[in-house]
């Protein structure tokens, strides 16, 4: 991780997006104040799904979609056949059958953890110090605690 954490940070990998703070950022200082743009941050969608669905929801009604059953049972539900658990579960009946995922390693599953914030337990100390050094601000700016800071 520590050869990759560089390489990813000079955005290697995907030249057509950019690092993830040259996508991010371009999200934001494009659309941040347009009432027809929507953040999610994974961590509050992990923390409150049921909520957060119900702002999906909200948004994409008030922006001419049609009309969706919100109620908490239905949202409920919804959380409930997208769990992690879930997902993994038809990944592995599923996975061959997909154009995305029929030709990837199989033993390394698309859904993981699915617990927010496990690369900082992951990565070494320089890769989070590196990453923070990076993109600090961008993080900060969409309400994340930098480690270098505690």
């Amino acid at each position: 991780m520590d050869k990759f954490v560089p390489r990813f940070l000079r955005a290697e990998f995907d030249r057509k997006c950019g690092s993830w703070a040259d996508n991010v950022n371009s999200w934001l200082y494009m659309r941040e104040k347009d009432p027809s743009f929507l953040l999610l941050r994974y961590e509050d969608m992990k923390r409150e799904p049921v909520q957060e669905l119900g702002r999906v929801a909200s948004f994409l009604e008030r922006h001419s979609f049609r009309p969706i059953r919100s109620t908490p049972d239905f949202l409920l539900r919804a959380v409930q056949l997208s769990s992690p658990e879930r997902m993994r579960s038809l990944e592995s009946f599923e996975a061959r059958k997909w154009a995305l995922t029929r030709e990837t390693r199989q033993d390394k599953p698309f859904v993981r953890t699915a617990v927010a914030g496990t690369w900082k337990a992951i990565l070494s100390k320089e890769s989070l110090g590196a990453i923070e050094e990076a993109w600090g601000s961008s993080m900060q700016h969409l309400g994340y605690e930098l480690l270098a800071s505690n």
